[in-house]
């Protein structure tokens, strides 16, 4: 690998077989040096960890910011029980909290129907 470059691994983790080692084909963790290896017959899969700001970009709508999912929740237009709804109206991040989605899952999917219904009729944004 180029100098200053590192292969980061969680200790009880084994991402290409020996902890550290870099996977064969890998020249580069530079963007041209990633293409090549997805590119090539070595890479196998591919997983990405991404932030707020690409699922924004591409028309999925903010939990946090203004006018986003937690400062408008209205938790009493909500399929919840008394005590759901007081614990969204302390803490609106609640309605994403697996708890919450074991014990009643009706909440989350009405706050998040127009979305799930837009991704089964193929109305996202292509960002790339």
């Amino acid at each position: 690998s180029q100098e200053g470059e590192s292969w980061i691994h969680a200790p009880h983790e084994e991402t290409w077989g020996d902890p550290g080692e870099e996977p064969q084909g890998l020249s580069s963790l530079s963007p041209e040096g990633l293409a090549h290896f997805i590119l090539s017959d070595a890479c196998r899969s591919i997983v990405v960890l991404d932030g707020a700001g690409m699922s924004t970009s591409s028309g999925i709508p903010d939990y946090r910011g203004p006018g986003g999912l937690y400062s408008t929740l209205k938790p009493d237009k909500l399929t919840v029980s008394a005590q759901e709804a007081e614990k969204l109206r302390a803490d609106p991040s609640y309605i994403a909290h697996i708890d919450l989605f074991r014990n009643n899952p009706l909440p989350f999917l009405e706050v998040k129907r127009d979305f799930i219904c837009g991704v089964a009729g193929g109305r996202g944004r292509r960002t790339a």
